[in-house]
């Protein structure tokens, strides 16, 4: 496998899978002919997660996500951030834990607060680059892509980005087609040379008082197309809440399993660390603590009550786009054959299956039943090995459910668990029905 070139600090020089999993999908593109290059230096973002924008054509753009996709990137949603389109996967690093990878893929180089500020500038600098397989904008356009965020996507250049600035000022000897869209012209404005100049001496206040004079250029004579694109992103952004509930609902996963797999536990840890806005309801039958009561079907009707209120929130969680996590789930009391139930009480274990929705992704904990006896010995191993069974016959005739091991160590489960939910639950793209 080649590797892509030029890369000027090296987002490789910090250690996790992302990276490689970057370069892997540069080379991927690059095997398809498609045209691809990174706008700026990949970086960690505020969590930890390696983000990378990605310059394509617009006719490339829909066999691009294709790539990403099977490549087990999901998309995430973006309303009102129109040319970007978010892609995210896990990535699992050689120990096993899960580095995060955030791929931006953008078909032209947009600069303000809402995208409002179209270069149209895209295609033509992805035709300057180097050579066919450079993965990198030429020195000049990057830093000119660079200066434009710092300069209209904020108020200031960040420490960050002076410093990013100097170290492409070293190498952009010549101003790229971006510059030359871009960089106002006339005696009163600053020339090419100058501007590196002042780069490279620090000199910083000249620079931004560039920011009005590089708005007039970018905007030119269509001030309505901006006006409108600022009109639309702020429409978008706005219904961001109403668009996620019709179409991009979050999932459900469901853990079962008998006691002593961890479940609560596994399912803490899947919240946290899974990736996206995520919540851990309760959907067992019976808390610990449980009374009952010499009113018949009193106690059966309060169950009910609280599964439908966990319900409730369950659908509101789903409306906002998050990933719901149940810590087990009522299918597990649905009767069996084996149960030799009188018809009352088998009615009242389905109508107690029912009252939760089935789960995008059922995943089932097992353990050998000694394993179980030691961790939970309060408990008989004659009632572990029936649960036990029990769980692993409802898996079975569960469609998309899978059987997870539950003594690997937790951090190892956890990872484990987070892959094969975002590879089983999480959709391809927002509005799609999951696999």
């Amino acid at each position: 496998m080649t590797t892509p070139t030029r890369t000027l600090d090296g987002y490789r020089a910090h250690p996790g899978a992302a990276a490689a999993q970057l370069d892997q999908v540069l080379v991927a593109l690059g095997q398809a002919g498609i045209l691809r290059a990174l706008v700026r230096e990949p970086s960690r973002d505020g969590q930890l997660r390696l983000e990378a924008d990605l310059l394509v054509t617009p006719e490339d753009l829909a066999e691009t996500e294709q790539i990403l996709a099977g490549r087990g990137f999901r998309r995430r949603p973006g309303w009102g951030r129109r040319p970007h389109r978010f892609h995210l996967r896990p990535a699992a690093n050689d120990g096993g834990s899960i580095d995060w990878l955030k791929i931006d893929v953008v078909t032209d180089l947009c600069f303000g607060s809402l995208h409002e500020y179209a270069s149209n500038m895209g295609p033509r600098c992805l035709l300057a680059r180097t050579s066919p397989t450079d993965d990198r904008l030429l020195p000049a356009d990057e830093f000119m892509a660079l200066l434009l965020h710092g300069l209209l996507d904020a108020s200031f250049l960040r420490v960050d980005q002076r410093d990013r600035l100097q170290a492409l000022a070293l190498t952009a000897d010549r101003p790229g087609p971006l510059a030359l869209r871009c960089l106002p012209s006339g005696s009163e404005t600053m020339t090419w040379t100058a501007l590196l100049e002042a780069v490279s001496r620090s000199d910083w206040s000249p620079i931004e008082r560039l920011r009005p004079a590089l708005r007039r250029q970018l905007a030119g004579r269509n001030r309505l197309q901006i006006r409108m694109r600022r009109l639309r992103s702020i429409a978008g952004r706005r219904s961001t809440k109403p668009l996620t509930a019709l179409r991009a609902r979050g999932p459900v996963v469901a853990l079962i399993g008998p006691d002593g797999t961890g479940k609560t536990t596994l399912a803490a840890s899947l919240a946290e660390h899974a990736g996206l806005p995520s919540r851990v309801l309760y959907g067992g039958t019976y808390r610990s603590g449980t009374t009952t009561s010499a009113v018949p079907g009193f106690t059966t009707a309060r169950l009910i009550g609280r599964l439908l209120g966990t319900r409730a929130h369950l659908n509101w969680h789903q409306a906002r786009g998050r990933l719901v996590v149940l810590d087990r789930h009522p299918v597990q009391a649905r009767p069996t054959a084996e149960d030799h139930l009188s018809p009352r009480a088998a009615l009242r274990r389905r109508i107690v299956a029912a009252t939760l929705p089935p789960a995008d992704l059922l995943i089932a904990l097992d353990a050998p039943t000694a394993v179980l006896h030691r961790r939970r010995p309060e408990h008989s191993m004659e009632r572990l090995g029936r649960d036990r069974v029990r769980t692993l016959a409802l898996a079975e005739n569960t469609p998309g459910a899978i059987v997870v091991d539950a003594t690997t160590a937790p951090d190892q489960l956890r990872d484990e668990t987070i892959r094969i939910v975002w590879e089983r639950a999480i959709p391809n793209a927002p509005g799609r029905a999951r696999r």
